[in-house]
């Protein structure tokens, strides 16, 4: 691995640590039931603004709404309350406060409808990449071994399907750059740099598991991807020898939900192509877009 390739991974490190750091601020900012005695509950307010006399929602693992309480006492840091009819409660659900608009909350079971804004199930729209490559290349002519690294980006028109609440399809299609080098050596065409870089047209089918279903909708997940050149040049590898391939990955990211019809998509993952005795290479890829629902 070249320490050119050393200072790109910088802005995904830190982006990942930022998306995990949004994920638990949020979570840790939702005010959370922390006993339940009968149709007593106590909660830790978080941070929120829950007064004496407010009915408020409850929402379990999943973000969905299985009940209401209302509030009989509230403090600094803590509150009291009383859970309505139909209402389920555990220690570690989190508590919202009500909509004062004329719409009710429908209490329903774990099976019930998440708290989102967003409840169709297909939507398409648009994703941008960012792509940092690993190549390590045994040339032909010396056999002697490179390492190599780049900076790729892709461009793709997504769909997502939900199969069920938590599990979702997610296809992509577009174009993917695929760029290495930094590296000189001899035995590379013309005695100079060493450098991949290839155009794919691909085709990509991931697998998503929800870990929340409200407007923040965490995900991990894993994928395949098949890959067609469209064009392709290298001084490392003869360009005869760069055919269709395809890639297996594993991902995570978070759909953000901004309205009824609008999210935006983020999107991370890791991916391994296949290895040869000549070539083995990987990628870390950082994707965002906006997705429409219909």
């Amino acid at each position: 691995m070249t320490s050119q390739n050393h200072l790109c991974r910088w802005p995904i490190t830190l982006l990942l640590a930022l998306l995990i750091s949004f994920a638990l601020t949020t979570e840790a900012m939702a005010a959370v039931i922390t006993s339940v005695q009968g149709n007593a509950v106590k909660i830790s307010k978080q941070r929120t603004k829950i007064k004496k006399g407010q009915t408020v929602s409850i929402y379990n693992k999943k973000g969905r709404i299985v009940g209401k309480a209302k509030i009989t006492w509230a403090g600094s840091k803590t509150a009291k309350g009383t859970l309505l009819s139909n209402s389920q409660a555990k220690k570690g659900y989190q508590v919202k406060i009500s909509s004062s608009r004329g719409k009710r909350d429908v209490v329903k079971g774990s099976d019930g409808p998440s708290n989102s804004k967003m409840t169709k199930k297909m939507l398409v729209g648009f994703m941008g990449g960012y792509t940092i490559t690993d190549m390590q290349v045994t040339l032909a002519t010396t056999s002697a071994t490179v390492d190599m690294g780049g900076n790729g980006y892709g461009a793709k028109v997504l769909f997502d399907y939900g199969i069920m609440n938590n599990l979702w399809f997610r296809g992509m299609v577009g174009l993917e750059n695929f760029s290495a080098g930094g590296v000189n050596n001899s035995g590379c065409t013309g005695g100079a740099e060493c450098n991949v870089n290839i155009d794919y047209l691909a085709f990509d089918f991931w697998g998503r598991y929800l870990i929340m279903n409200g407007n923040f909708r965490p995900w991990l997940g894993l994928g395949f991807s098949f890959l067609m050149p469209m064009s392709k040049s290298s001084t490392a590898i003869k360009d005869s020898s760069i055919g269709n391939t395809n890639v297996f990955g594993g991902g995570l990211g978070f759909d953000w939900i901004m309205s009824e019809k609008m999210s935006i998509p983020v999107h991370l993952e890791y991916g391994l192509l296949p290895s040869s005795e000549k070539v083995k290479a990987n990628y870390i890829a950082i994707r965002a877009g906006i997705a429409y629902a219909f």
